[in-house]
């Protein structure tokens, strides 16, 4: 009886949308409008002038965000001066727990194994890459899309963006990404489980650097040092060392549980969170009531990571990025259309209306009911997927194209491409993380 009540609540949901493609009574995007994905942050020569400014003010919003109202214009005028909160903010990943992120900056080095299988007496000991800051990245397997999206890119993104660019930036040196990673999954039928975030990964650095040729693929077991694009890299050195570098190595990207504890029980903000602490330019009258409690554990003073502007940030870059990948064919995405903020089913429905009218297309509905996972220790499977998929096709016809799996595809591509529907039904999942691919699907 349950089963059908929630069949029925679905289909309901589903009918709001798909009555609507008919009457359309406000304005919709026509075949003359365009939009195109905003390209990378990384792909401006420079700075602007007013970048610490702006981003100095979009923190202060963030960190002013939990102050009541009657204390809000003295928080704010508490804060540091735009360059000192900036530096305060990035030299924060030190304080992390060393259980989640560790952190340190200075000269790096590593074995080139070019060099070492050279048969020549042309090799020299150290070779010292002038003029350029490399960002070094030791990651952990991680095997959930959602949990790599949410645990790695976002706060790495937002830290690559506004510290180690601009740093490489002002000081006028070469960005390089090092991923510095245990094992090379590419290409391996037995690990296709970390090819999502192994693919993600290199793409993202990729983005970081602003080109392959910057971004070095640091295989620790193979003992292999290639490009992003896969050409080995080539020098006569038998070390390869930045005396500039930041470097962090991720200890979460694995398992949901760590020794049966669910790591977010000792950091409540989840995530490669750091602490940064604000040194205030003049203490306010009203000390108590806006230096303490903001939210439990922070202080005002006493910060964790800021996460909502993180979060845009991230999506920012991963998805430029991604938009430059399907243009050359790797994936397939749907980012011709201006993203909607929190649309209802009736603002969603007259953008449906006139995807499909330029298209000339059924709606394309997912349907994943995950049957595969049946027999895993904590399955979460969903069980009566058919009778939606019949009761769907006996209401709407021809007026849908349902594709309707039990398994993820293997490959990136027909992950991206399933994804790309204009509505999703499944249950929640780690699957849920190709939706970067997509833009303004109803799930």
């Amino acid at each position: 009886m349950q089963f059908r009540v929630w069949i029925l609540v679905l289909v309901c949901c589903l009918t709001i949308i798909v009555n609507e493609w008919i009457p359309i009574h406000s304005e919709i995007l026509t075949d003359s409008q365009k939009y195109s994905v905003p390209p990378s942050y990384m792909k401006s020569p420079k700075p602007s002038s007013s970048f610490l400014n702006d981003w100095a003010e979009s923190m202060s919003n963030d960190l002013t965000y939990h102050v009541l109202p009657e204390h809000m214009k003295d928080a704010k005028s508490t804060l540091p001066e735009a360059h000192d909160l900036h530096e305060q903010f990035c030299n924060g990943p030190g304080n992390v727990h060393v259980d989640f992120l560790w952190f340190s900056q200075g000269e790096y080095c590593f074995s080139n194994v070019y060099a070492s299988e050279k048969t020549t007496n042309e090799t020299f000991p150290v070779e010292y890459m002038t003029n350029s800051h490399a960002s070094v990245l030791r990651l952990k397997e991680c095997t959930n899309p959602t949990h790599f999206l949410t645990e790695y890119a976002r706060p790495l993104s937002y830290f690559m963006r506004h510290c180690e660019m601009v740093k490489a930036r002002e000081e006028n040196l070469d960005y390089w990404v090092i991923l510095d990673i245990d094992y090379d999954h590419r290409g391996s039928e037995s690990k296709a489980k970390y090819m999502w975030s192994d693919t993600m990964s290199v793409i993202l650095a990729e983005a970081f650097a602003g080109s392959s040729d910057r971004t070095l693929l640091y295989f620790r077991r193979e003992q292999k040092l290639v490009h992003a694009d896969g050409t080995t890299f080539k020098s006569d050195a038998e070390t390869i060392c930045f005396r500039s570098s930041s470097r962090f190595r991720a200890n979460i990207n694995g398992d949901w549980k760590r020794g049966g504890e669910h790591y977010t029980a000792r950091n409540k903000l989840a995530g490669l969170n750091w602490n940064f602490r604000m040194n205030p330019k003049h203490f306010p009258s009203r000390f108590v009531g806006i230096l303490h409690g903001v939210s439990t554990p922070e202080s005002f003073l006493n910060r964790q990571f800021a996460t909502p502007w993180a979060t845009v940030v991230a999506s920012h870059e991963l998805i430029a990025a991604l938009d430059q990948k399907s243009r050359a064919g790797l994936f397939k995405t749907r980012y011709t259309e201006a993203p909607l903020q929190n649309p209802s089913a009736e603002e969603f429905s007259q953008v449906l209306m006139s995807r499909l009218r330029k298209e000339s297309r059924p709606a394309r509905i997912l349907v994943y009911d995950r049957l595969h996972q049946t027999y895993a220790r904590q399955a979460r499977i969903w069980l009566n997927a058919q009778d939606t998929v019949d009761k769907l096709n006996a209401v709407y016809k021809s007026r849908i194209s349902i594709n309707f799996i039990h398994i993820m595809p293997q490959s990136m591509r027909e992950q991206s491409e399933v994804f790309c529907a204009d509505m999703i039904i499944a249950p929640h999942g780690g699957h849920m993380g190709n939706l970067m691919f997509s833009t303004n699907t109803y799930i």
